[in-house]
């Protein structure tokens, strides 16, 4: 559910937060993670970096940011993945999708647009296609499944584990194949999003959509653990937090980008702030103040909010909020409800301006 102010989902908030699951053994395996957070970089720790092209923005996503892609010139190409990762080995590659546009080229490690020795994700809002193959026709071997609705984000989750091949959606199992003999999908070319070389020439285009929460893993999942990336939200995740009395919004944890004071320009690099913000008016909020955490120091977080500096939008992915309950005529925080929240800097005013609230289920 939408909100048009955080005034009316205050008003509205009704529920329990309740704790999450572990993901412990989701790092196990792991060999890159993207969480898009206005950077291409990998936060698996293995420095698989990748590297942008065409201009390429973020935008609010499934969580905190996301890659968004515009269907011209962007791509992001992961020139640091070896190629070894592959092969005839297992491994599971799993990301959020959302788009309105169909025949999209989502994630290739491909040489020709032929057969020969690759793996592609195609598709888009009417379904998505994993497609692999190693040049022996009998193991050629496309993964289609023709459901989805445009703009909605979805979980999928690609599987190759020795002789099967598993797709998933929203952590449930929806098309699987298995092959007459261990596949070797070895090639030289660069794995990238939005990167085919189908491009153009059988009806495939450049993505234009959003693609969050990007994991490459060296072995293949199980139905469990694919089941807990779903439905699991980050263990490492400090909620902001409105307090009722102050109307105050504090923030833990902010990704802002550190600008070049001469230029102007972001660097690329990443600062963690902790902003303090104070409701000024039904749907704007003022910067009361901020301290800058060192990660060397440690501080981290797995749901950070997130500041994009082109757009000046600040994405918040959980807000806890309690409910006020009135008790002879003082009010009282009760229950806690969740919030993903939206604002947008205005330099006239120097505030925030509340965009979107979503209550989060």
């Amino acid at each position: 559910m939408r909100y048009k102010s955080l005034s009316c989902a205050i008003a509205m908030s009704v529920g329990v937060l309740a704790a999450p699951p572990s993901l412990a053994d989701l790092n196990d395996g792991l060999v890159a993670y993207y969480p898009f957070n206005g950077n291409a970089q990998d936060a698996s720790g293995q420095d698989n970096h990748g590297t942008e092209h065409g201009g390429l923005n973020y935008a609010a996503g499934k969580i905190g940011q996301a890659a968004n892609f515009d269907g011209v010139n962007d791509k992001i190409l992961f020139s640091a993945i070896s190629h070894d990762y592959f092969g005839n080995n297992d491994f599971s590659i799993s990301f959020y999708f959302s788009t309105a546009q169909s025949s999209n080229a989502v994630l290739s490690k491909r040489e020709p647009c032929n057969h020969g020795h690759f793996f592609d994700i195609r598709g888009g809002s009417e379904g998505i296609n994993f497609e692999i193959d190693d040049n022996l026709r009998q193991n050629y071997s496309v993964l289609h499944y023709s459901e989805g609705n445009a703009n909605q984000w979805y979980l999928y989750t690609a599987v190759k584990n020795g002789k099967n091949l598993r797709l998933y959606i929203d952590g449930d199992l929806v098309k699987e194949h298995s092959t007459t003999s261990v596949m070797d999908i070895s090639n030289n070319a660069t794995l990238g999003i939005s990167n085919s070389p189908c491009i153009g020439a059988d009806g495939t285009t450049m993505l234009k959509g959003q693609v969050d929460e990007f994991r490459i893993y060296n072995r293949a999942l199980s139905e469990a653990e694919i089941k807990q990336l779903y439905e699991g939200v980050p263990t490492d995740c400090e909620h902001a937090s409105y307090d009722l009395k102050k109307r105050t919004l504090t923030v833990p944890f902010v990704e802002f980008p550190v600008v070049d004071f001469l230029s102007g320009q972001a660097t690329g690099e990443v600062e963690l702030w902790t902003e303090t913000l104070k409701k000024v008016s039904e749907n704007r909020f003022r910067l009361l103040h901020k301290t800058v955490k060192r990660v060397t120091d440690g501080s981290r977080s797995d749901c950070p909010a997130t500041y994009a500096f082109k757009t000046g939008t600040l994405s918040i992915p959980y807000v806890d909020v309690p409910t006020g309950i009135a008790v002879g005529g003082k009010k009282f925080e009760g229950e806690v409800n969740v919030f993903k929240v939206i604002l947008t800097w205005e330099p006239m005013g120097r505030n925030f301006m509340v965009q979107e609230v979503e209550k989060r289920p």
